[in-house]
């Protein structure tokens, strides 16, 4: 097995270029958040009108999001659903 130059270039200037590429992309993450900063502090940050603070709903209450484990005890009988599809047993 000889030495070839000509390869030898070629896979230098690819590594290089791919070197180049990384150095760009993380210059612009780093700078990024740098310059967002500067930005803020030299025209101010905006200020976003949110109008009401929250919604109301008709009966004058506040508007809250629940999980799916927040149900109202009320609406269920604390039986399990006959219409099970896990159930592996056969009627």
């Amino acid at each position: 097995m000889s030495f070839n130059p000509d390869t030898f270039n070629l896979m230098l200037r690819l590594a290089l270029g791919m070197v180049a590429i990384l150095l760009i992309i993380w210059l612009i993450a780093v700078a990024t958040p740098k310059l967002a900063k500067l930005t803020d502090k030299l025209f101010g940050k905006t200020k976003i009108d949110r109008g009401e603070s929250s919604v109301t709903l008709e009966n004058g209450e506040k508007y809250t999001v629940k999980d799916i484990y927040e149900g109202n005890p009320e609406e269920s009988d604390g039986t399990p659903d006959n219409n099970d599809t896990n159930n592996n047993e056969k009627e």
